[in-house]
């Protein structure tokens, strides 16, 4: 059986954060929404940020010793903010792909934290190397637009008829998830999937150029989007996410 984790990482004094775990063996798909993660846990800009960054390295170790991890949050920058990829103003706080996406900004506001959060954990474990191979990049909305469904207008808590919608649409057994949950799923699968049902490299190139017509956009080390969902009828379940790391993977 494969694992694949998703990571929807929000700032460290939210408590948004959320994990999903999906499981994939012989065509049939199964997402757990974990629960109470260290990642969701609210904390103070006092803190110590070294203890904070060993700390989640040593749960994103603890993942990849699973399976794969897909995340939410921009990894390989491409030289920004030092080296724009672009000789475009956009150049300076985006990269080609978030660009041509329509994705926030890495160094924008609402982003840069959740970026600077995810580079402080990486400072403390070797998974940086493993970019591309068991550590993946993915924008849920941007898998969401690939797969032909509902992309925007699903986040807040007044958006839930939407995300219901989108449940639906994927597949998924659950309804009343939150934005991040649902966030957290489809990184899940996106870190899961086998190779037919995914796009990158290459693949990924010829779809951004059909979709906006530009010519050339640079993909990021191990960006990743969903080609086709792996199943149109999943399970998904809820666990905590020390129980489930603890009892359900030996």
């Amino acid at each position: 059986m494969s694992f694949g984790f998703g990571l929807d990482l929000a700032g460290y004094s939210t408590g948004k954060s959320e994990v999903a775990v999906a499981q994939f063996e012989n065509g049939t798909l199964q997402i757990t929404l974990l629960g109470q993660s260290p990642f969701s846990r609210k904390t103070k800009s006092s803190n110590n940020n070294d203890y904070l960054g060993k700390l989640e390295a040593a749960e994103i170790d603890a993942m990849l010793k699973i399976g794969n991890l897909a995340v939410d949050v921009p990894i390989d920058l491409q030289g920004l903010p030092h080296t724009p990829a672009s000789p475009f103003v956009w150049g300076q706080t985006k990269r080609p792909i978030d660009f041509a996406l329509g994705a926030l900004a890495p160094f924008a506001d609402r982003l840069g934290s959740v970026v600077s959060r995810f580079q402080n954990a990486l400072r403390f474990t070797a998974a940086s190397e493993l970019l591309g191979k068991k550590l993946f990049e993915t924008y849920p909305s941007g898998n969401l637009a690939a797969l032909g469904s509902l992309a925007k207008g699903y986040k807040g808590a007044q958006q839930h008829v939407n995300r219901d919608q989108i449940a639906t649409f994927l597949g998924l057994s659950l309804s009343g998830m939150s934005d991040d949950e649902l966030d957290a799923a489809i990184c899940a699968v996106t870190a899961v999937a086998p190779a037919e049902f995914i796009l990158e490299k290459s693949d990924l190139s010829e779809y951004l150029f059909n979709k906006t017509g530009t010519e050339y956009v640079d993909i990021p080390r191990g960006y990743r989007l969903l080609r086709t969902f792996l199943s149109n009828k999943t399970e998904v379940i809820r666990s905590s996410y020390d129980q489930w790391m603890s009892g359900e993977v030996s």
